[in-house]
């Protein structure tokens, strides 16, 4: 049952670490490419946008949550609440 609750605690970092391990080839190959293309950008604007660019595209948490891999993290504290009562009145 520990396992269990630790498991739902932590299942927002597990997912997180998914996403980063799943996507870390695509998101090294697209913040490489952008960066190149930064280097070549004189206009300060465009430079900020496509930092701006960079960061969206490779943010783990929001690839993370778009793939379906982040859950509330407040319900899964209910849910191991929950668990918990369930093995208080048990024993």
């Amino acid at each position: 049952m520990n396992l269990i609750k630790s498991t739902l605690l932590d299942f927002n970092k597990i997912d997180k670490a998914l996403a980063h391990i799943t996507n870390f080839e695509e998101i090294s190959k697209v913040r490489g490419q952008l960066e190149k293309a930064r280097s070549n950008i004189k206009d300060r604007n465009q430079k900020s946008k496509l930092e701006r660019q960079i960061k969206d595209m490779t943010n783990i948490n929001k690839l993370a949550r778009e793939g379906g891999l982040q859950m509330d993290q407040e319900f899964l504290n209910g849910f191991v609440l929950v668990l918990n009562y369930g093995t208080y009145i048990r024993d």
